[in-house]
């Protein structure tokens, strides 16, 4: 069978919850719905959300899935926060 490359959903553990988030920020078009498990957010601070929102393209927008642990200790709350306030900007 075919894939339908207009219709791409991508998902990700740890690290690669940072990769899926920074194809959340990308807005591909192709790309429908994304999924980070356990991801890390690190670098997103409500200092650059501004700016890094300023640069995002525009485009249709896809659908983000964040699944963290309240009590993470890998993850900031703050992080996940500022995540969330960037991912909604766009």
């Amino acid at each position: 069978e075919e894939v339908d490359s207009n219709s791409i959903a991508a998902l990700g553990w740890c690290f690669g919850g940072h990769s899926i988030l920074e194809l959340g920020l990308m807005q591909e078009p192709s790309v429908k719905a994304l999924i980070s498990y356990h991801g890390v957010f690190d670098g997103v601070r409500e200092a650059n959300i501004g700016e890094a929102s300023s640069q995002l393209n525009k485009g249709e927008s896809n659908s983000v899935l964040i699944c963290n642990g309240k009590d993470d200790p890998f993850v900031e709350k703050e992080d996940v926060e500022n995540t969330e306030k960037l991912l909604k900007k766009i």
